[in-house]
């Protein structure tokens, strides 16, 4: 199974000014496409420190490199700065991307949401990028996206805006991940209540045993028979999900119907 990393950058969230939407949604989106997510990693708008954590994911060689935040055009913004020193790569003047900035102004100008159309050095910062790199249209912003190979690991950089991070996420970058992993992890949630934790755990351990293919989770909320446990079971194929839920399901009503005797 194909590996992926998630960097989100951006001191507001090490410092809890603001909650990391970006790396719960996008370890979801990686999950469900088949990709293993192997870490989760947050670290403030120090290029230094952005450089280091980089290089630390790239020596781990994931197949995939996902980094949020730090596009934008202001002076703690120095992503695109920090892949460059971290794969030994000029900045350079990205001649797409500068086009993807320059329509996205203008746009925003004729929608009167910026007084000045033009491409001020603010605005020509966010498209500098790695030499090499390739420059993602924002649908619902200014700053691309890029992405680049770097080895065996492709490096993804999408703004920290989340609602710009995931349409870039959607209209770009979605469907090559999905033939990086060629196939899809099918999903079912199931909600149990009336047993412990521990009680459950050797019904899940027998459900384990019996479908060699299924990855068995579960988050228990509460206390003991008055809490809920989520049960998420995980699959390549749907046949499997769907048979195991149905046997955990008979598996806890012959329990309950033991239980009550």
């Amino acid at each position: 199974m194909p590996t992926a990393e998630i960097l989100t950058i951006g001191s507001e969230l090490i410092e809890g000014l603001r909650t990391n939407t970006n790396a719960t949604w996008l370890a979801r989106r990686l999950t469900s496409a088949g990709i293993q997510v192997t870490q989760i990693t947050s670290v403030a708008d120090i290029v230094d420190d952005v450089v280091d954590v980089i290089r630390s994911a790239l020596a781990r060689m994931p197949n995939v490199l996902i980094i949020t935040g730090g596009l934008g055009p202001t002076i703690d913004d120095r992503t695109c700065e920090a892949v460059a020193l971290a794969t030994r790569r000029k900045l350079v003047l990205s001649p797409a991307a500068l086009r993807i900035v320059e329509l996205s102004y203008k746009q925003m100008h004729a929608r009167g949401l910026v007084r000045r159309k033009g491409l001020s050095s603010a605005r020509r910062k966010m498209a500098y990028t790695p030499r090499g790199a390739i420059a993602l249209p924002n649908p619902v912003g200014t700053a691309p996206g890029i992405q680049l190979k770097q080895e065996k690991t492709l490096i993804i950089c999408l703004p920290g805006v989340p609602a710009e991070m995931r349409a870039i996420f959607k209209k770009h970058v979605h469907k090559n991940l999905m033939k990086l992993s060629g196939q899809v992890q099918h999903r079912v949630s199931i909600n149990v209540q009336g047993i412990d934790e521990a009680t459950l755990a050797p019904l899940l351990e027998r459900l384990a045993r019996k479908f060699r293919g299924l990855d068995v989770r579960s988050y228990p909320s509460g206390k003991g028979i008055r809490g809920r446990i989520g049960v998420l079971l995980v699959s390549p194929t749907a046949a499997e999900v769907k048979d195991a839920k149905e046997t955990l399901n008979k598996w806890l009503s012959e329990f309950r119907l033991s239980s009550s005797r």
